[in-house]
């Protein structure tokens, strides 16, 4: 008998679902400047820093997709 155990991503232990946990301003230090930024915090670890409104709409898209690749579909 062989004592190779199957690797298991963590995704794939929680159902592989992505939650969205947080929506917070952070503030970015740059050496002249502190840039107020969104971050969106979902599960996994996964954070969306947007810089400002221009990054909004691909910030949506790209949840989106997300959200489709989620419940199965194809892009």
């Amino acid at each position: 008998m062989s004592n190779k155990r199957r690797k298991t991503s963590r995704s794939a232990k929680s159902g592989s679902v992505l939650k969205y946990e947080d929506a917070s301003f952070a503030e970015i230090a740059i050496p002249t400047s502190i840039t107020p930024r969104l971050v969106i915090r979902c599960s996994e670890g996964l954070s969306l820093l947007i810089e400002n409104q221009s990054a909004i709409p691909l910030a949506a898209e790209f949840i989106i997709a997300l959200r489709i690749l989620e419940e199965g579909g194809a892009l």
